[in-house]
């Protein structure tokens, strides 16, 4: 078991900050097997509060990583059309797998940074959105 130290710490908040992976896939890279299992970590911001609000901070950051992937995602055309039987022909996986990814960054965007990314317009103008969601949900 890895012990706890600012140093580490401050190394995987870092490293947290700069990129879209979450902590699971990170500690698999070769660079990041010294950190602790993700479960350490986890255990970590429970009892080392200053850490859990590093630790926040940090994922508070990852989520502008997040939107800025997504418009990588979205701008990104490479895998929308194949060449199949020498024709062109449109690749309706990729592009679904491309709007999951999508998708899954929005959600994420408007739980870790609602007031950022949430659907502040609904709430600002006092509209329940729960409400509107079950009358789309009719149409």
């Amino acid at each position: 078991m890895v012990k706890f130290s600012q140093e580490i710490a401050d190394e995987i908040c870092e490293v947290i900050s700069t990129t879209s992976l979450g902590i699971r896939r990170l500690r698999k890279k070769p660079e990041y097997k010294h950190w602790p299992n993700p479960n350490t970590i986890f255990d970590w911001r429970n009892k080392y509060p200053s850490f859990d609000e590093q630790y926040t901070r940090a994922k508070k950051q990852q989520a502008h990583v997040l939107a800025d992937e997504i418009l990588e995602i979205a701008d990104n055309v490479s895998k929308d059309f194949k060449i199949v039987d020498g024709k062109v022909k449109t690749s309706h996986e990729d592009i679904n797998r491309a709007k999951l990814r999508i998708d899954t960054r929005k959600w994420l965007l408007s739980k870790v940074l609602p007031k950022i990314y949430g659907d502040k317009l609904l709430e600002e103008k006092g509209i329940d959105a729960t409400l509107l969601e079950k009358l789309i949900d009719k149409l």
